[in-house]
């Protein structure tokens, strides 16, 4: 596949090259869209000509990390696309630039706004810590920003993994934000990551990072003798001042572990396990009951409450990708229609006191998509753009998945093929499960095709 030229207009595939957004030393980022869908896309293009083997590893690295993880706040790789000179990676576009720039147009934030921010910060960063990697390069340059609210850790370029448990020692990252320990060219864990977060957390609040220099000794001396100070016109909470003075701490071995930080007062209770948890890991707690009859029915009804759980958070984690497309309409009606899923899941765990703890996690993700929804309401109400039905766009998708699962099947990769076949069927599963039944043929059609899913998935298990 190659670069073509069509009525004035620049080809990658199916993907039109609208302009450069961005360069480094050995690629280019360009925006992008799909002569299809329209969805806007960001396409990083590298010259493998001008790289040594090294770094050529170091980008598979990146690409198989980033491929691997799927989150919100974790900027998205769609595909890949190589050619003799090029590797060009398709991922998420994000329309407000990142982190960095914003700070420097607009100056420091209030608490309360980097406090919305960081909160999603951390909730990619936790999900890293689930899969044992380091990002290793964390700064405002890397976490992008949308229009609608949205945030992204981006650029995986140093990303390790720590499944070895052995302590690193590469230098590696930007100055600024770099842990002590690496600029000393000690060994280090992913605890400096911390760091690094912290860091951006104090620029969020005063406009500028807490400690600069000239050089690295220069930098490294100031850190080690100066303790970080927050300008008198700058008002903060002590829960934020207690987590940057546990965050930007010299000694690694005294700075907050990684359960401390996710369990701060600063975050308000917020919980990043339930919240992370859209499409998987979602089960719950199995309730014990002595009458085996009435366990029976009791088992039935949460199988029933799971099953809506899962659908509903696979639409509106849908409805999450049209948002981030800047595809409000269709976001919102996909928000909806997850939402009349979910208030339908509470009215029946509402009638018994057993399903209080599933009625819980309902409601949380209810209060996560209605909150989604009211952001862009506003927002839809400037645009009379033509508004498909939520079920329209969820059936497209699931065959879209569908397609994506039986070319992995193809080609002998069973763990992606399942990924995408569970996901359809999810997708599926949601249009039986609204209270306006469908017709017997399309629930023959979405029953064959999930029953075969099934034995497909049983098979390879």
């Amino acid at each position: 596949m190659k670069l073509e030229k069509i009525n004035n207009d620049v080809y990658l595939g199916n993907y039109k090259i609208i302009q450069k957004i961005g360069n480094g030393s050995f690629s280019n980022v360009f925006k992008g869209e799909h002569k299809e869908s329209k969805k806007l896309v960001a396409i990083k293009a590298i010259n493998t000509q001008k790289l040594d083997n090294k770094i050529l590893k170091n980008i598979n690295m990146e690409i198989d990390t980033m491929l691997k993880l799927n989150h919100e706040n974790i900027l998205k790789l769609h595909e890949t696309i190589k050619t003799d000179s090029h590797i060009y990676l398709i991922m998420d576009f994000c329309d407000n630039s990142d982190l960095y720039k914003h700070i420097k147009k607009n100056g420091k934030f209030c608490e309360n706004d980097a406090k919305s921010i960081f909160i999603q910060i951390a909730s990619g960063l936790y999900i890293l810590r689930k899969n044992n990697l380091i990002h290793r390069d964390m700064k405002p340059h890397n976490i992008l920003l949308s229009l609608s609210g949205n945030v992204k850790i981006a650029d995986f370029g140093f990303v390790a993994s720590t499944n070895n448990d052995k302590l690193m020692d590469t230098l590696c990252g930007s100055p600024i934000y770099m842990a002590p320990e690496i600029l000393k060219f000690n060994k280090y864990d992913e605890k400096v990551d911390l760091w690094s977060i912290g860091i951006i957390l104090f620029e969020m609040l005063t406009g500028k990072p807490p400690f600069t220099a000239n050089n690295h000794i220069q930098l490294l001396r100031t850190i080690e003798t100066t303790d970080f100070k927050i300008p008198d016109d700058v008002i903060i909470s002590n829960e934020c001042m207690d987590l940057l003075r546990s965050l930007i701490v010299v000694n690694p071995k005294y700075r907050i572990t990684f359960q401390n930080f996710f369990s701060h007062s600063f975050f308000n209770n917020y919980d990043f396990e339930k919240m992370n948890n859209l499409s998987k890991n979602d089960d719950f707690v199995l309730i014990n009951h002595k009458d085996s009859a009435e366990m029976e029915n009791i088992i039935y009804v949460q199988i029933y409450l799971e099953n809506i759980y899962r659908s509903a958070s696979e639409v509106g984690s849908l409805g999450i990708q049209f948002e981030e497309t800047l595809d409000y309409s269709e976001s919102l009606c996909l928000y909806i229609y997850s939402l009349n899923l979910f208030e339908h899941a509470i009215n029946v765990s509402n009638k018994n006191k057993i399903f209080k703890k599933i009625n819980e996690q309902l409601k949380n993700k209810f209060e996560i998509f209605l909150s989604r929804s009211e952001k862009i309401y506003n927002l839809i109400l400037e645009n009379k753009k033509k508004v498909f039905c939520a079920e329209y766009i969820i059936y497209y998708k699931a065959l879209e998945m569908i397609k994506y699962g039986c070319s992995y099947e193809i080609l002998d990769d069973s763990e992606k093929s399942i990924y995408y076949f569970v996901w359809s069927m999810r997708l599926l599963e949601s249009l039986t499960m609204n209270e306006t039944a469908l017709n017997d043929t399309d629930n023959e059609i979405i029953n064959k095709f999930i029953n075969s899913v099934k034995k497909i998935i049983e098979f390879k298990k």
